[in-house]
């Protein structure tokens, strides 16, 4: 439509333009999450593996993950420690929930900072 409006007042190209950019942004977001300037001796050794073999990573945690289960080494503890440490997770949590809430006061869809433009 070179830049007109539809009748409705919206502008497709406009549109499809910020949904990029959006995407564009998300991208860069997620990419500097994963991005890792210092990894540790356990990075260094698991990331290749991962790389190189991800089904064999995963069934290895799966493994892991059941032999932990199958110990069950939370009932190793007395009761009292089990709940400190889990209430100490609770409100720790909390406080970096809240720690990135956004300071204007203005939320999005489902408590996140999204400003539409």
């Amino acid at each position: 439509m070179n830049g007109a409006a539809e009748p409705n007042g919206r502008d497709p190209e406009r549109e499809v333009a910020r949904a990029a950019e959006r995407l564009a942004a998300s991208r860069r977001e997620i990419e500097r999450g994963l991005t890792v300037e210092h990894p540790g001796p356990i990075l260094q050794v698991v990331g290749p593996v991962a790389r190189e073999h991800p089904w064999a990573l995963a069934a290895a945690s799966a493994a892991a993950g059941a032999l932990l289960v199958g110990l069950r080494p939370w009932r190793w503890l007395p009761p009292p420690a089990v709940l400190t440490s889990l209430l100490s997770q609770v409100a720790l949590n909390a406080l970096q929930q809240r720690s990135r809430a956004p300071r204007d006061g203005r939320q999005g869809e489902h408590g996140t900072d999204r400003r539409r433009d």
